[in-house]
């Protein structure tokens, strides 16, 4: 996977919002199961999102070093998350996984509290900016503690970003 380039955008008075572009990775598992996933680091948390994909339009082919118990994961559910090598149980489907493509992940510091987005959008023919963002926030030990899906129109991110945070 490519190298990331890092952006910081000033989200609040007390924060800075801190973004890097995600080269996603195409994994064909076997004829009827094939993976896309990215893993990246940003302010040393390491996150790494695995989907059930149909998705042909990724740059990179690469198998993952751990592909065999991802694939039985991927098995049972659409998406498999690590955050600093702890699996993290989604508490809702990610809507329409196999079409996602994630972009984006950032990172922030609210009132105490760290925050991780991974931006995702959808790939289709059918026009339109959809896009679902897992905001995920962490405890000091960075493990998550509380997670949201936001579907949004056109993308999430700054100043649109802050009514979220809890």
């Amino acid at each position: 996977m490519k190298d990331t380039v890092t952006t910081a955008v000033k989200l609040l008075s007390d924060g800075v919002y801190h973004e890097q572009e995600i080269r996603s990775a195409y994994f064909p598992v076997n004829d009827t199961m094939q993976v896309t996933y990215f893993k990246n680091s940003i302010d040393n948390i390491q996150c790494v999102l695995y989907l059930q994909s149909v998705l042909d339009v990724v740059d990179s082919l690469n198998t993952p070093s751990d592909s065999a118990n991802i694939i039985n994961e991927l098995k049972e559910k659409n998406a498999v998350l690590l955050i600093n090598n702890r699996q993290v149980e989604l508490e809702s489907a990610i809507r329409d996984a196999s079409l996602m493509l994630p972009t984006y992940i950032g990172h922030t510091t609210q009132n105490g509290s760290d925050y991780l987005l991974i931006r995702m959008n959808l790939v289709s023919s059918m026009g339109g900016d959809y896009w679902y963002n897992l905001l995920l926030k962490l405890n000091k030990n960075r493990e998550v503690i509380g997670q949201q899906g936001v579907e949004t129109n056109g993308e999430l991110a700054g100043e649109k970003l802050k009514d979220y945070l809890k």
